[in-house]
């Protein structure tokens, strides 16, 4: 693990925003909630964070969401290949991460409720353990955020199409940290119109 100057380990954020939303017809991302957006939501869970950087990556409506975006507090990426899956998003976030990175925390922007506390509780669990991924159970079930460590990086390049990294977890179980937290927020994102219905009444 790569320790700075300052003995701190930096953490890069990538927030995947490039979908196209099928199932929720429109700028799902930009709906209201929590007096902002979803999209504004996440970004600022991870802002509030011990992430290092934020890294937004956009595809689908792009400049739509950019114009909602504070760009002086985030590096976004727009992904021209969105279309071809959630890996053409990761390996657009992953080019433009800091090289000083040890680990790579993936996020999903349709997650708001996923909070500050628990995205510090991965992170912190990521540089005081000796695993390599890190990721929270809620109720048995694995859900999202995931942190990688940079060793990783060459199979997340390798990833294709919209399966994500689950078979880069199970292939290496052995060097996994569950962590468990209180809150379904993990297993929880916004696809369709209940479940955004079902979010405006979330506590």
């Amino acid at each position: 693990m790569k320790i700075l100057r300052d003995n701190t380990v930096f953490i890069s954020a990538i927030l995947l925003a490039a979908g196209q939303s099928k199932r929720l017809k429109g700028s799902k991302l930009l709906l209201p909630i929590k007096n902002s957006t979803i999209l504004q939501t996440s970004i600022d869970n991870l802002l509030n964070s011990k992430a290092g950087e934020v890294i937004v990556v956009l595809g689908h409506e792009a400049e739509e969401k950019r114009k909602y975006i504070d760009s002086s507090r985030t590096k976004i990426v727009i992904n021209p290949n969105y279309m071809y899956g959630i890996s053409s998003s990761l390996k657009a976030g992953i080019a433009v991460s800091d090289v000083n990175a040890s680990g790579l925390f993936i996020a999903l922007a349709d997650q708001p409720f996923v909070s500050t506390e628990i995205i510090n509780t991965l992170i912190t669990g990521f540089i005081n353990g000796d695993r390599g991924i890190v990721y929270p159970v809620y109720d048995s079930r694995q859900g999202h955020p995931v942190i990688f460590s940079t060793k990783y990086l060459d199979a997340l390049l390798e990833l294709e199409g919209d399966t994500g990294a689950r078979h880069i977890i199970r292939y290496n179980s052995d060097d996994v940290l569950e962590i468990r937290v209180d809150s379904p927020a993990v297993n929880f994102d916004i696809d369709s119109k209940e479940d955004y219905l079902a979010s405006l009444f979330w506590e």
